[in-house]
């Protein structure tokens, strides 16, 4: 007599060839086949939850995908987006009519890469220009196309080209006197050796000195009645030191008026750094255009009794600019010697001007090859003179947009172009759309770098976590701090590689802190997780006992914490995977999933109750492809469910209310055979007619599912051959006596893989209506069944069970005595 106790089920089915592997430790917890089941991270294995029919997608005849949107815990939507569109759902159903067009087509939306922040979603695809999806309420959403400033860019020209402006951006006129068309200048600075107006000048050489004082003001005030107004909105500013740096403002407030009084726009003080003929930059934000602007300084630092100055910049706001010309000498440089394309509209050029400070040029108009029209960022032009130091935007529709998209340390970070396919961009801190680099560099400052390999391997995927992780197709990197000590920013940066095994499109998934991402091919499955011992990341592949569920290489999926810690997937035939992961407790198992249909998204949301699993799932329905949104349901819990609440059936609509036989709005179901579950009893299977069944028998019930059916079915393995007897090998195992331990379990059969003389499997129905209670649901049982199941000598021991109808199937453990026979 051999003794066999399966008292875990934690890893799940196995590969074939390791159904005769006694030898290995993971042998006591797998199992030969796990379809629609799902490993517990206790290490039983309960029957999977059916599915609930939410509504069809917009065009069934297109693939359409899942994006979740998790606002708070009691704000959580999924948004269907399909060819052109994106529609909003909740749990009950979709939101209203709620339907927003986007620019991504069928064959756009399977790229789609998405991260979330608060109220907004931003998305890229490596073809449109990275876009955001914004919602302002249930009802109210929009999408936009992302406006960055300053950059990113391309490598700085290097060929003769120039480019001329004709316009700086300033607020006030080229002044050669105090008095012009559009204004006047002034000062309250005594002795002078140069009027206001030098300060306007655009010219270095000329200066404004006066008698130090212990306050003072430069101003620009602007003529009424000019048509347009002369008024300008100023949203920055410059001052030029002269050429004694100690005779330059320490402290001082920049002020608009507005007619009645002098509004403080911007203070500085203790501004000391000064060097000669140095320019320091200054920015606010400001809409309002003001009759007059000026520098009430009330500090001048040094030791000499005279105040001195060479130029005051007043950077018109670029929303209010009027554009200008910027005039290339040559098309030699500018995408790939094309010239100016009519697809740069929106791009930037940072133009290093002569005083050597780059501005960020944004094209409003394409004129020609050589000539486009701009508005000017940040701040004005010191002059109109020519620079051939430039770079173009990195981005655009010639040189690509990003595919990726993520966020590591208060960045939001972009990588991965058609032309930089290596290339990770990261924004300033706390200012996702600012890719703006000063000189001298700053810590939060917008920074780029590009992965360092032996071969060009395209970026995958970005993951936050105390790194920013890449996932490439040859390796995985890790960006990261220099030192430990300062801020992460373009001057503490460094990269690393984590492990040398290379990954696939489909998102990782962070579970606690732990990384788990396909390989290249999406055939393995594989855990990215810090060890101590090496002092670095180290990358094993978790479903090597299971890879037989991986030959088609997995395209998607999502990970649902709740209940079981359970990362669903999904293969490009559509078949669908589970893996229950808890790591502290050695849980790794895998069960496969027959849904009636392909599997072809699949998104996670966590509500106030429950992480819930969406999927979009191709069904042939009534001779007709369509394709569904569906919701799987929590399994069955007996401490705050009851029966009729158990949801074991598919695509399923559910009727609640006065007892009824016939249910209507099955229409989704048309001439399907499904499953009705009635007040927790399983009535049978009818088929769905007019969109309408009935209950047989002319019943009625309060509660009823409607549904498609489903198996879910354990295969043990063989038995082990090394017994506490010694060793069995070479016999023939039959068991004598099975103890199956359930918990809230219904009907449920036993028995052999073979079929019987009839052609049937040989199967026993095992959990029975108890004596004298043949009507109503099957009772749930908690507790252990004795039963000698038909299994004959050719099965070798293994033992199936199955659950075929509407009830829950948990099972704890299985004890085997076996027989043995040469």
């Amino acid at each position: 007599m051999v003794y066999m106790v399966q008292g875990s089920f934690s890893r799940g089915e196995v590969a074939p060839e390791l159904h005769n592997t006694q030898h290995l430790q993971a042998y006591s917890s797998s199992v030969a086949e796990a379809l629609n089941a799902v490993v517990l991270k206790r290490g039983g294995i309960r029957r999977r939850g059916g599915t609930k029919f939410i509504g069809e997608v917009k065009y069934s005849d297109r693939k359409t995908i899942l994006i979740p949107f998790s606002f708070s815990t009691e704000q959580t939507y999924m948004l269907e987006v399909g060819h052109l569109y994106f529609r909003v759902y909740q749990s009950g159903g979709r939101v209203g009519a709620v339907e927003v067009v986007t620019p991504y087509a069928e064959d756009d939306i399977g790229k789609l890469v998405f991260t979330q922040q608060r109220d907004t979603i931003f998305l890229t695809d490596g073809t449109h220009k990275p876009r955001k999806i914004l919602r302002m309420s249930d009802i109210d959403w929009e999408t936009n196309a992302l406006k960055f400033s300053n950059g990113p860019y391309l490598e700085q020209n290097t060929t003769g080209t120039s480019l001329t402006p004709s316009g700086t951006g300033h607020a006030t006129p080229v002044m050669t006197n105090d008095v012009a068309t559009e204004g006047v200048a002034h000062d309250d600075v005594s002795a002078f050796s140069g009027n206001a107006y030098n300060l306007f000048d655009l010219n270095r050489a000329t200066t404004l000195k006066g008698n130090k004082r212990n306050e003072g003001f430069i101003s620009f005030t602007y003529t009424p009645g000019g048509s347009p107004s002369f008024n300008k909105v100023v949203d920055g500013y410059y001052i030029v030191s002269a050429g004694r740096a100690l005779r330059s403002p320490i402290s001082w407030r920049f002020e608009g008026y507005d007619g009645t009084g002098w509004i403080t726009l911007d203070t500085q003080t203790s501004v000391t750094d000064w060097q000669g003929l140095d320019t320091k930059f200054f920015n606010f934000a400001n809409t309002t255009a003001y009759e007059a602007y000026r520098i009430f300084y009330f500090d001048i630092g040094g030791d000499t009794e005279e105040f001195q100055l060479a130029e005051l910049g007043f950077h018109e706001a670029a929303a209010f600019q009027t554009p200008v010309n910027l005039t290339a000498s040559s098309v030699i440089g500018i995408n790939e010697d094309q010239g100016f394309l009519a697809s740069d509209v929106g791009r930037s050029i940072s133009f290093i001007a002569e005083d050597g400070l780059a501005r960020a040029l944004e094209i409003v108009t394409v004129v020609s090859s050589t000539v486009v029209t701009i508005i000017i960022h940040d701040q004005a032009l010191p002059s109109l003179s020519a620079s051939t130091r430039w770079k173009l935007g990195a981005w655009s529709d010639e040189t690509g947009w990003p595919k990726l998209n993520g966020f590591f340390k208060e960045r939001l970070s972009f990588a991965a172009t058609e032309e930089e396919p290596t290339t990770v961009w990261m924004s300033v801190s706390q200012d996702f759309i600012n890719f703006k680099q000063s000189l001298p560099l700053l810590a939060t400052d917008a920074l780029s770098l590009e992965i360092l390999s032996k071969e060009v391997n395209d970026i995958q995927w970005l993951v936050e976590d105390e790194e920013l992780i890449c996932g490439t197709s040859k390796t995985v990197r890790r960006i990261g701090k220099t030192s430990s000590n300062a801020a992460f920013g373009p001057t503490n940066v460094e990269q690393k590689r984590a492990t040398s095994v290379g990954a696939n499109r489909v998102q990782p998934f962070s579970i606690g802190t732990t990384v788990l991402y396909l390989g290249r091919f999406g055939q393995k499955l594989l855990e990215l997780v810090y060890s101590f011992d090496v002092n670095g990341y180290v990358s094993q592949d978790v479903s090597a006992f299971s890879n037989h569920l991986f030959d088609a290489g997995v395209i998607g999926g999502a990970y649902q914490e709740y209940p079981d810690s359970t990362l669903w997937m999904y293969d490009s035939a559509g078949k669908g995977l589970s893996f229950t992961y808890v790591r502290e407790q050695e849980i790794f198992g895998f069960c496969q999933h027959d849904f009636g249909g392909k599997v072809e998204s699949q998104a996670s949301i966590s509500t106030a109750t429950e992480d819930e699993l969406w999927m979009i799932v191709n069904r042939t329905i009534d001779g007709q492809t369509v394709r569904y949104i569906e919701v799987l349901q929590y399994p069955f819990n007996g401490a705050d469910k009851a029966q009729e609440d158990a949801w074991h059936l598919d695509c399923a609509a559910q009727y609640n209310g006065a007892p009824a036989n016939e249910i209507s709005g099955l229409d989704h179901l048309e001439g399907e055979t499904v499953g009705l579950h009635a007040d927790g009893a399983y009535l049978g299977t009818v088929i769905v007619t007019g969109g309408v069944v009935n209950l047989p028998n002319e019943q009625t019930a309060s509660k009823i599912l409607v549904g498609l059916p489903f198996t879910t079915r354990v295969k043990l393995l063989k038995p082990p051959r090394q017994t506490q007897e010694g060793s069995a090998l070479g016999l023939s195992m039959k068991p004598d006596n099975v103890y199956v331990s359930v918990f809230e379990t219904g009907t449920l059969l036993i028995g052999s893989d073979t079929s019987g003389p009839d052609g049937d499997k040989l199967l026993d129905e095992i959990i029975f209506h108890e004596d004298g209670d043949l009507a109503g649901p099957v009772p749930l049982k908690t507790k252990t069944y004795k039963t000698s199941p038909p299994i004959r000598w050719e099965d070798d021991g293994q033992l199936v069970v199955e659950a075929q109808n509407t009830q829950p199937m948990t099972l704890v453990s299985i004890n085997l005595n076996l027989d043995g026979e040469p």
